[in-house]
């Protein structure tokens, strides 16, 4: 392997669809939260700095399964 520590290949690799374990996209997250309608809802949310705690991967955002447990734990509703 190379110093760099990345393999050496030229095959392309899809980094846009990358979500990390354990993390949803917003999409399921909404359907997580038992509210599949509520997707505009956590982008408001999110764009006000409220409703679960979102991350940023590759530009987009992701919501951890353990900050979506967190929110409905203290009473959120994305609704």
């Amino acid at each position: 392997m190379p110093a760099h520590g990345l393999p050496n290949t030229t095959e392309p690799v899809d980094l846009t669809s990358t979500v990390p374990p354990g993390a949803l996209p917003p999409e399921e997250a909404a359907k997580y939260i038992g509210r599949p309608g509520a997707l505009k809802t956590l982008t408001n949310y999110r764009s006000m700095g409220k409703g679960p705690k979102a991350i940023s991967v590759l530009g987009k955002p992701v919501y951890r399964i353990e900050d979506l447990d967190a929110y409905l734990a203290a009473g959120g509703d994305a609704a």
